[in-house]
């Protein structure tokens, strides 16, 4: 078992941009794992810059995110774009372990369909007063009955959520390298 974890924590040490800072220990769990649906890797979103890390994987019903009532606000400014202006990013903390599941990196081959991250930072950017792009830093972990942690492995991580369509639904998600917003197309200049 050892070997086992050893393995995994080189191989997402490698995979990964950044090393997360010592993390905070809390015993509490803000929300429960959500059970993984299986994605639909469907149709791809060309990458607009080489910020990408992972083709898009969409899911029709939209991709659930954690309530922002298990984070408190930092920060609101305007995020500096010219081919997308009036765009406004909200930062906050988590108050406690937020737990979110993901589909499995594909470079990382650990025998599951998904990783659990713990939630430390999220933005949200938003046009006209309605969300577009979740950006989240995670740190995996590994979870154990009743949505307990039972090991940080040290990796950080970048988890983006896209409501392409602007329907309200978040069907796009992606693993990034960078903590900027994907701008759908029906928000830029032309």
């Amino acid at each position: 078992m050892t070997n086992y974890r050893s393995i995994v924590l080189i191989a997402l040490i490698l995979s990964c941009v950044a090393i997360c800072p010592a993390c905070g220990t809390s015993s509490e769990v803000a929300q429960s794992v959500p059970e993984p649906n299986t994605a639909t890797p469907g149709k791809d979103v060309p990458a607009r810059s080489s910020a990408n890390v992972q083709s898009w994987l969409e899911r029709d019903g939209g991709w659930e995110l954690p309530p922002l009532a298990s984070f408190r606000k930092t920060a609101t400014k305007e995020y500096g774009s010219r081919q997308a202006p009036g765009i406004v990013q909200t930062e906050y903390v988590a108050l406690s372990e937020v737990l979110r599941s993901a589909p499995r990196q594909p470079t990382v081959d650990v025998g599951t369909n998904t990783s659990t991250w713990l939630i430390r930072r999220l933005k949200e950017y938003s046009a006209g007063g309605r969300p577009f792009c979740y950006v989240m830093r995670g740190t995996l972990v590994e979870v154990g009955q009743g949505n307990k942690i039972t090991g940080r492995l040290a990796a950080s991580m970048i988890l983006t959520y896209v409501d392409q369509d602007g329907d309200g639904l978040f069907e796009s998600f992606r693993y990034s390298n960078s903590e900027a917003p994907f701008v759908p197309d029906r928000l830029t200049k032309h």
